[in-house]
């Protein structure tokens, strides 16, 4: 796999991981606006140090 391929692949790894945890929020608190959702996987992602 070429490095370009390789970082290719990472990125919609992360994408994909991004999207899901967005989901879980979504799904678990459907009242909140879009922007708190990011903010909260955001959060979520950065494990605290956001």
């Amino acid at each position: 796999m070429t490095p370009a391929r390789r970082l290719e692949v990472m990125h919609s790894l992360i994408v994909q991981a991004w999207s899901l945890k967005e989901a879980m929020i979504r799904t678990h608190r459907p009242d909140l606006s879009r922007a708190e959702v990011t903010r909260l996987a955001r959060e979520a992602v950065a494990g605290g140090r956001a």
